[in-house]
This record gives structure tokens, C-alpha cells and sequence, in this order.
């Protein structure tokens, strides 16, 4: 068993693999790897939120230098206020009152520093979520690319096999081995044929500036790395009840929901029945997500088993197209009965890119879950 599941594996990393990487001397080289690094870099949107983050980093910088100035001056009030002498029967007074202002103007600021702190710890959170969610379509777009570019690579290669045909068929029709009603039902009609390779084009095409959209670099020149490379045989291996104590972790709602509850406990007005209410939200945001994550788990187990049988079919479709083809040029089957067998071929390779994009996608969702993104 060890041995079939080890020789799949190395058979559907062979397939997915067949496409090779992308080189080009110009422009951006775009890859699963570095879309987080080229959205960071390059996405306005994100580059927005950073600029909004970094004020209220600021904003909180310029309160602690207030209070730690606040402090030194009531130390400095209090020691002179020791030291000298009294003279005036009014400076005592005078002093206390200005001690007393301070002490309240820091109370006050130290109050709105605590405050600033959860806040501040919840804006990097929101700014991590903005990452997230901008990466996440990012990639979304590229696994979108590379699917209408695998889509658009088969009709090209029907077209080009059918061309083939009609030119074998009319050199047949032309030297005079067939006739002319064998001639032309053997001629196959183009018209659908290139206007279903045509859409596949304006496909791909579209999907390629949404993918430079949703990375910022819309009028950059970019080469797409279309292979897409990850370990298909950890999928097999996953531990559920594992992975999902790193989706609690690294959830940005739950972290969030506990930020909400110490702010709630560590508040003096703060009643039984809020911190009650704060602990059930905690609870519920955990139960919530675990049932989402054990969707995206499912998912995932059902398209991994899902192109086991696709390759499996496409091997298979393969194998019967190939013996076609000897039976063919031997004169022992008809073009008909190769046509159909290639039509099959075809029908099954489009099917397994279908089903490749599918995992592509449950995978993806389900790392990025693991990893606290908001999916």
C-alpha cells in the first residue's frame, strides 16, 4: 500500500509539473513564492494602509515621549519642592497646585495610552488582515492565470491536431487515395473549434491583468512562473487536530476577541455579565471557526481524492488514444474511431485541469486559514 501510494504521488507530481518555468531577461518574474513580497511592494491599496498604520505608531511614539517628559517634570516639581526653602506662605500652594495639574495631565494621558495600546494592537492586526486579503486575491488571479493558460495550451493543441488532419486528408483526397465524400467527411469544421480557442485567448489574456491588478504593477512587464510547485504528498499526511491549534493561534479574529476581553476584565466598570458576554464571544469565534476550517479541510481531502481519479482516467485515455493511433496507420480502425478516442483525450485532459485548479485552490485556502488568514 506504502508502495502504490508513493508511486501516485510521484506520478501526479510528474503531471502537474509538466509545464516548465517561465524565464525572461525583462520584467517582474512572478511566482506562488514572491506575490506577498510584490503586493507589499507595489499594491497602492496596501501601500494606503501602511501609511495609516505607521501614523498611529507615531501617534503612540509622540505619547509615550508626553508622558515620560510628564513624569520627569513631577519628579524635578516634587525634589524642588523638598529642597528649597519656604520664604512665601503662598508657594507651598503655588507648588502643590502646579504638582497636582501635572499629575492629572499625565493620569489623563497615561488613560489614553493604555487605550492607544489596544488600539494600536488592533490596527496591526487590520493592517495584517489588508495583507492578507490582498495576497490571497493575488494568488487567487495567478492559480486563475494558470488555469485559462492550461486551457487555452489544449485548444491550441486541438487545433493544431485538427489542422493536421485536414491536411493529411486533403494530400490523401489530392493523390488520390480517398474520394471526395470520404474527403470531405473526414474534413473537419474549424469554425467552432477556433472560435472555442479564440475565447480561450481573450481568457487568458484577461486573467493575466487581473493578476498584474490585484499585484499593483499594472503596467509593468511580467513573466508568469507557471509552475507551480508545492508537496502534494504532505496533503495525504495532514494532521487535522493539529493544524487547527495554529489556525487558533494565528487567527486575526480571535485575536482580536481576546484583546476585546482583557480590555473588558482589566476595565473597573466592567460588570459580570460583560465579561461573561466577551468570554462567550471568544468561545463561539473558536466553535465558528473550526467549523470553517473543517470545510476547508474537507474540501481539500475531497479534491485530492477527486484528481487521483482524474489522473487515473487521463492515463488511461492516453493509452487507448496511442493504440488508436497504431490501429490507424495499420488500416485496422476507421478516422472515426480515432477521432473519438482523441475527442476523449481531450475531453479528460480539460477535466483533469479542472480538477488540478480545484485542489490548487482547497489547498491554498486551507494553508492560508492555517496561517490566520481571514478566509
Amino acid at each position: 500500500m506504502r508502495l502504490k501510494i508513493s508511486s501516485f504521488i510521484c506520478m501526479l507530481l510528474l503531471i502537474i509539473n509538466i509545464i516548465p518555468a517561465s524565464a525572461s531577461e525583462k520584467g517582474i518574474i512572478v511566482s506562488i513564492d514572491n506575490i506577498d513580497e510584490i503586493v507589499i511592494d507595489n499594491n497602492i491599496e496596501l501601500k494606503i494602509a501602511k501609511n495609516s498604520l505607521e501614523s498611529k505608531i507615531q501617534y503612540y511614539k509622540d505619547l509615550d515621549k508626553k508622558i515620560n517628559k510628564l513624569q520627569r517634570e513631577i519628579t524635578d516639581l516634587k525634589a524642588d519642592d523638598k529642597s528649597e526653602k519656604i520664604t512665601d506662605s503662598d508657594k507651598p500652594d503655588d507648588k502643590s497646585e502646579k504638582i497636582n495639574q501635572k499629575e492629572a495631565e499625565l493620569d489623563t494621558l497615561e488613560k489614553e495610552y493604555d487605550k492607544k495600546k489596544d488600539d494600536l494592537k488592533i490596527a496591526r492586526i487590520t493592517y495584517q488582515n489588508k495583507v492578507r486579503d490582498l495576497v490571497t486575491t493575488a494568488q487567487q488571479k495567478y492559480i486563475d492565470y494558470l488555469y485559462n493558460k492550461s486551457l487555452k495550451d489544449i485548444k491550441e493543441e486541438e487545433v493544431n491536431y485538427n489542422k493536421d488532419k485536414n491536411n493529411i486528408n486533403k494530400a490523401k483526397y489530392d493523390m488520390g487515395y480517398i474520394s471526395r465524400n470520404e474527403y470531405l467527411t473526414n474534413t473537419v469544421d474549424f469554425i467552432d473549434i477556433e472560435n472555442t480557442y479564440n475565447k480561450s485567448i481573450t481568457d487568458e489574456e484577461m486573467s493575466l491583468k487581473e493578476l498584474k491588478s490585484a499585484l499593483g504593477i499594472d503596467d509593468e512587464n511580467i513573466t508568469v512562473n507557471e509552475n507551480l510547485d508545492f508537496d502534494i504528498s504532505k496533503i495525504a499526511n495532514i494532521d487535522f487536530e493539529e493544524d487547527f491549534n495554529q489556525v487558533i493561534n494565528n487567527n486575526s479574529n480571535i485575536k482580536i476577541k481576546k484583546i476585546e476581553l482583557d480590555q473588558v476584565e482589566d476595565n473597573d466598570d466592567s460588570d459580570d455579565y460583560e465579561i461573561d458576554n466577551a468570554e462567550l464571544e471568544l468561545t463561539k469565534g473558536k466553535s465558528d471557526l473550526r467549523l470553517t476550517f473543517q470545510d476547508n479541510y474537507n474540501n481539500l481531502m475531497n479534491s485530492y481524492n477527486s484528481i487521483k481519479n482524474s489522473m487515473n482516467k487521463l492515463t488511461d485515455k492516453e493509452n487507448a488514444f496511442n493504440i488508436k493511433k497504431v490501429k490507424l496507420n495499420h488500416g485496422y480502425i476507421s478516422n472515426k474511431e480515432c477521432e473519438e478516442a482523441y475527442i476523449q483525450l481531450i475531453n479528460q485532459k480539460s477535466e483533469y485541469i479542472k480538477e488540478k485548479n480545484t485542489l490548487y485552490v482547497n489547498y491554498l485556502k486551507y494553508m492560508q486559514m492555517k496561517d490566520g488568514y481571514l478566509i
